[in-house]
This record gives C-alpha cells, structure tokens and sequence, in this order.
C-alpha cells in the first residue's frame, strides 16, 4: 500500500498540510495526491510549494505550482532536489525560513525599491517602527544601495529589527503581501511581472474579468506582459455549482 507524506505550504508560508501521512489503497502518484488533497480541501495556488515523499519505492517528489489554474504533478528525483534539502546550503534561504514568522502581510511596514530592476520589495518588521528606523529606511531609499537579495543592511551592522526577503532577485515577481489591503492607500498598483504602473489591464478586461469568475482575487498585470505570454497571477479558486445532469 502506497504511503504519502505530504507538506504543503501556502503563499506566506504557512503550513497548511504539515508531514501529514495518508494511507491509499494503490494507485497512479498524481491520483494519489489529488485524493489527498481533496479530502483535506486543500487549494493548490501561484505559490504553493508542494513536498511529498512516497514511501514505496523511497522516491522523493516535489511540486511547485506555475499557476492555480495549471494542474500540477510530480516528478520522480532523488533528495537533492526537494526544497528542504536546499535550503541548508542557501544562506538566504536560511536567513528567510528563520523570519519566516516576521513574513505576514500584517506586518509589512513599507517597501523599499531595488536600484537595479526598480521592483518594490516589502519591508517587515515585528513591531512599529521606531523614528530612527524610520529614519535609517529613509537613508537607505535615497542612497539607492538596495538590491533584490540584499540583507536589510550588512552582517557587521546592528540588527536594525527589519527584515526584507533574501532568497529574491530581480526576476522574483512582485510579492503578494504589496498587493494586501492595508497597503492599497498609498501604494500604487504595479504589475505582478515587471512592477509596470503603465497600462495596467482593469476588471472589465475580458480576460480579468473572465479570472474574476473563477478566483476571487487577480492580481494586476500589463498589457505589456499579457501580449509576452505572461498570466495573472490568481488566489482563491471558486467553487462553482455542478449543472445538473439531465
């Protein structure tokens, strides 16, 4: 019989399966995982990272979901490629899984826009930020020192008791604690790909709105990166009503 350990992680890196065994009476992997997560009503999204070991066989398999409306299947490798093995070679990595818990859009107090690619990276902090950290964030906009990958400042400085993602570069899309609600009145709208304020498609786009019917929330996207093959980025998948058979 067939055992699944599954880790599912959600777009701010919550656990929403954690090392969950399930018991299968046999049966293809893909269909396997998709009977364990349906009866866990887990939604698979843009940034869901998906790790799965199947006992049986001793193969390690991992997933990382391209879009919510993509289906999304394993494939066989050994432990070098799962994300748990990674990490331990990757300071940034490290760095960004040990302030895991500081990386909630509630505690995102401003942004700070890379010198090289000019995306906004969010700046998180446990608590409000004191008028000489105010003041250092200032510094370090105006100076234009930052990097997408960057610390906050250099490993021989003080911990100014901020924190920025380092596991990014200037590829990394746009984060999804910019777009929360709490930030929406003084932040712009840019684009998910690019950071683009120009030419933003609106929610009466026919393919925006065609998202809207599915997710409930789609984030913006430029014509610019539409016409280049690029998606919106989509979260909360609706679940429609089945038509009846007649």
């Amino acid at each position: 019989m067939p055992v699944l350990v599954v880790r599912i992680s959600d777009q701010e890196g919550t656990d929403l399966l954690a090392n969950t065994v399930t018991n299968f009476s046999g049966g293809k992997f893909y269909e396997l995982f998709e009977k364990c997560v349906e009866s866990k009503d887990i939604i698979l999204s843009v940034d869901s990272i998906v790790e799965v070991r199947l006992r049986e066989g001793q193969n390690a398999q991992f997933m990382i979901a391209d879009n919510a409306d993509v289906d999304v299947y394993g494939q066989v490798t050994d432990d070098t490629y799962r994300p748990s093995a990674q990490v331990q070679d990757d300071p940034a990595t490290a760095n960004d899984r040990r302030n895991r818990d500081i990386f909630k859009t509630q505690k995102v107090c401003d942004v700070i826009v890379c010198g090289e690619c000019s995306k906004p990276r969010c700046v998180y902090s446990d608590k409000k930020l004191t008028r000489e950290q105010e003041e250092l964030l200032l510094r370090l906009k105006e100076d234009h020192v930052y990097t997408c990958g960057d610390p906050m400042v250099a490993e021989d400085v003080e911990d100014p008791g901020m924190v920025v993602r380092e596991a990014i570069n200037c590829t990394t899309e746009v984060e999804t604690s910019y777009f929360s609600t709490s930030l929406k009145h003084y932040l712009p709208p840019v684009c998910v790909h690019c950071r683009s304020v120009d030419s933003l498609l609106d929610d009466t786009d026919p393919y925006i709105s065609g998202l809207f019917e599915q997710y409930s929330i789609v984030r913006p996207i430029c014509q610019i990166c539409k016409n280049n093959g690029k998606d919106a980025r989509t979260w909360g998948k609706k679940f429609l009503p089945k038509r009846c058979r007649r």
